[in-house]
């Protein structure tokens, strides 16, 4: 938070990517790089990992075998590391060398056509009400803003992601989804500042939390004639602008041409499955 009341917005954008951009990043990166030991050191690194996650779920603190188990267990893994170290020098240096973008340089990559919104939900220290952070950045400029929700508002992402879960059989959930979709855009997109920053962008949504699979496209913008998001954007997600960075810097080899379909059947017996 005294990113925010700083006007540090480089800080900001740093509060938001930071854990969440490095943890997915190494994993990733750690799968990439295991292609580079041998396969007995592959398969015995895995199996590891499968023991000690094993172990971890059955673990209570009441249970000392098991407590001790994992303790020894997990000697052994990092006695079994420290070996391959010796053997394997680049795969350790090359997994933790995880970098978070700065957002200089996301300003730097970004298009003339794109804004990229980045979202967090913190509870308040001893309070029941939580503060909505937001952070808006184009090529040319940024901008940080912040939210109060009570517990009620709050409960409101919960509600709209479960009203759009299935389709609406009464008038009641209609009024109801075109009220809260029409809040959670308020505080969304809560000033006529951040609106005119992204007017004519594409829009890329990085959020964390309750909000992390929150369908941006069906918020309402305007309740009287049931607008749509979407209507005015085009609507991207990432996880992390990070991530994004090096999943972009990978070099993929494909050898053969992937088109998939998730068949759609109706409850309507008059519609034809899809």
């Amino acid at each position: 938070m005294a990113a925010y009341y700083l006007q540090d917005n480089n800080l900001f954008f740093d509060f938001i990517e930071k854990n969440k951009a490095f943890l997915l990043t190494q994993s990733i990166k750690q799968n990439n790089l295991t292609s580079n030991l041998s396969y007995k050191a592959t398969l015995d690194d895995a199996l590891f990992r499968k023991k000690i996650l094993d172990i971890e779920s059955r673990t209570t603190n009441e249970n000392k075998f098991l407590n001790d188990s994992l303790f020894n267990l997990k000697l052994k893994y990092e006695r079994f590391k420290d070996s391959l170290k010796l053997i394997y020098p680049d795969y350790f240096s090359q997994k933790n060398n995880v970098q978070s973008i700065s957002l200089p340089e996301l300003k730097q990559k970004l298009d003339n056509k794109t804004a990229v919104l980045s979202y967090d939900i913190v509870k308040k220290y001893d309070s029941d009400s939580y503060e909505l952070l937001g952070l808006v950045n184009t090529k040319q400029k940024s901008i940080s803003f912040k939210a109060l929700l009570t517990q009620k508002e709050y409960s409101l992402f919960s509600k709209y992601k479960k009203l759009i879960s299935i389709p609406f059989s009464k008038k009641e959930q209609l009024i109801d989804f075109k009220e809260i979709a029409y809040k959670l855009h308020t505080f969304l997109f809560p000033s006529g500042e951040v609106q005119k920053l992204i007017q004519d962008k594409n829009l890329m949504i990085i959020a964390n939390g309750e909000l992390q699979n929150l369908p941006f496209e069906s918020l309402v913008t305007n309740k009287e004639s049931l607008k749509y998001l979407i209507q005015d954007y085009n609507i991207s997600y990432a996880y992390s602008a990070s991530f994004l960075d090096f999943n972009n810097s990978i070099k993929r080899e494909t050898t053969k041409n992937l088109a998939a379909f998730a068949p759609v059947s109706f409850s309507n017996s008059e519609l034809k499955s899809l």
